[in-house]
Formats: C-alpha cells, structure tokens, sequence
C-alpha cells in the first residue's frame, strides 16, 4: 500500500499522471482531473459565507459536489465490473474498496458497519474532511452502486460520527454538461509529462513527499510548510461546488469568493515574509494540479501572472493575491480575467 522510497500511497503514484500544463489526470482515467486541495481553505470559505449571510448553506455545498461524483463514480464503478466481470464482489466488498480510497485520499476513515442494498446502513466516520462534502461522496457512491437515492443522518461532530442510510432523499444536484470519456486532447501521453524528479518505485514525482506528510491510515495529508490540511479530489467536483454557491447565492459571490480566499491565504504566508518567495511557491501549482503558471512580469508598481488550467480561477486569483500580500507585507489591488483557453490573467499593482 505505501512506496517503500517516497512514503506515498503507491497507487497515488501508479494511478496518476502530472502533466507540464499543470493538471494531474487519472492514468487509467484520462477524462478525470485531480487536484490535491487545501481541505482547511475550503471549509474556512465555507464558514465565512454562512456567517455572512447568516445561513447554514450545507445542503448547497453538498449538491454541489453530488453530481459530479456520482458521474465519475459511476464511470469508476462501471470500469471495475467490466475489468472483474465474474469475479466483480459484491456491493458490500466494493463499497468496502471505495472506503478504501476516501482514506488513501485524505477525505476521511469510512468503516462500513451494517450495509445490506435498500435497507438501513451504519458508517463510522472519523477524520471526516468536510462533513456536506463528505455526504455527498457517500451519497453519490451508493448511488453508483445500487442506484437508489439515500439519505444520511449524522450523529457525532466533525471528526467522529455515525451515518445511518435508508432509501429515499434523492439529492438535488449540479447539473454537469461534460461527459465522463476520454477524448484525444484528455490523453496523458509520456511526452507531455511534468519534467521533474520522480521516485523509481511508485512514479510519483518526489516533490509530493517533500511538500506534504501523506498518512493516509488516518486519512490526513498535512502540508509540511503550514502545517494545514489537504485533500486529494477530483477537480471538478471542487469547481462544481463553487459554481453552485455563485448559482444559489448570488453574482456577487464571484468577487466575494476570491476575498475570502486572500484573507485566507495571506494570514498563511505572512508569518514567512522574508524567508520565501513567491516564485517558488508559484513554481510548485503543477505538482497539486493548481495549474502552470506560463507568464510572470514583475515591475516596480506591477505584477502580472498568467496561470494555465487553474483548477478554480477564483481560489487561485485569491490564493495568488493573498500569497503576494502576505510576502511582501503590503495591501495590492487585483484584477484578474480567466479566457476560454484556460489562461488565468492576474495583475497585482500597488495601492496608495
């Protein structure tokens, strides 16, 4: 299960491919992006916008992700009993598999208690890494599984809970336009590869280990730097909670989103003013699948980054604008546009 030389998950290595534009595909599912995300980023923005409009907004979060993991878990699903066929197990050893994964990922330790399909289950959680966001995974994996709609009652807090299902509650969910199949311009081909080093047992590019403690028998990956914690996650699912924050509360989230993630962000890295810089921080977004950064004009009064395939524009313009604050340790005003090439186009200037 773990590498022998780099410490990671082997099949985090052996699953993956990084690409030099900055996106992390699935080796053996090329139509699927991942993003190793900041989990304490997500629920601190989760947070703010409840405070700010005084509303508990979980069940928007967890429809947001919903759809998209249940089409990427269906796709998953669907591939395991093509590979298997007559030795495919059954719902209860592949549920078990799939729990399997949510720790190597960082999301939570999900152990199956009772589980039996269409009848009431148990799950025990512990290290849950977002507690909507964990529903709909869970949700959207039963629903690969047996096709029926559940619905979940926690009991417990955040990190340890039982989850009970029963049939029913179908889940309101994000309406996805892309479909889940490998297309000519999705294709990771060797070529395109991410130059860099990479462990010769598991393949992962060494710069994984460096940058994060990755115990995933707790399901936690902790970033050495900060000392935060992050997830590992199909990148669309992310983005799809994002968009449907700005769908159900409001345009006006679309700036709001990016202030509260330079809040964020500049709290992290100011404490390390003076000891890093931004370019090298900036030069580490392809091994998480942030994106590349391809273009970087720095003047006396202004500074213009161009990121290519950001996983989220808006928590990359933030992260980028907080990071630059906190460095320099100066308030800076930022535009930023995203193209329909995928190119993010930031600038920084200074503010009187």
């Amino acid at each position: 299960m773990e590498c022998d030389n780099c410490g990671l998950p082997i099949g985090i290595g052996q699953g993956n491919v990084w690409m030099k534009t900055g996106v992390i595909y699935g080796k053996n599912y090329p139509y699927q992006k991942g993003t190793i995300f900041d989990v304490d980023d997500f629920n601190n923005l989760f947070r703010v916008i409840a405070k700010d409009i005084g509303l508990n907004i979980d069940h928007i979060i967890t429809a947001g992700k919903y759809g998209d993991t249940k089409m990427w878990m269906s796709a998953f699903v669907q591939h395991i009993r093509e590979t298997l066929g007559d030795r495919m197990p059954g719902n209860f050893e592949l549920f078990n598999l799939l729990a399997d994964f949510t720790r190597i990922w960082g999301l939570a330790k999900v152990k199956i208690l009772e589980y039996e399909e269409s009848k009431e289950g148990k799950l025990e959680v512990e290290n849950a890494y977002s507690i909507p966001l964990l529903t709909a995974d869970i949700k959207a994996t039963i629903k690969a599984l047996e096709g029926n709609d559940v619905k979940l009652v926690w009991k417990g807090d955040e990190h340890f809970g039982l989850v009970t299902g029963s049939t029913g509650g179908a889940e309101p969910e994000e309406k996805l336009t892309e479909v889940y199949r490998p297309t000519p311009e999705t294709e990771p081909k060797e070529e395109n590869y991410l130059d860099c080093e990479r462990c010769p047992i598991c393949n992962a590019p060494l710069e994984i280990s460096r940058l994060f403690d990755w115990n995933w028998k707790e399901a936690m990956i902790i970033e050495r730097l900060t000392g935060r914690r992050y997830g590992f996650n199909d990148t669309k699912g992310i983005v799809a909670v994002v968009r449907r924050l700005l769908s159900e509360l409001g345009e006006e989230m679309n700036e709001r989103i990016v202030e509260v993630e330079r809040d964020y962000s500049r709290s992290l890295y100011e404490t390390h003013a003076g000891k890093l810089s931004y370019q090298e921080l900036l030069s580490k977004f392809p091994f998480m699948g942030w994106g590349l950064i391809q273009e970087l004009e720095d003047k006396k009064d202004r500074l213009r980054i161009v990121c290519k395939n950001p996983f989220s524009e808006h928590m990359i313009s933030g992260r980028v604008w907080g990071m630059l604050e906190g460095l320099k340790g100066e308030t800076l005003s930022l535009k930023w546009k995203l193209d329909r090439e995928m190119n993010l186009d930031m600038i920084l200037t200074s503010r009187v």
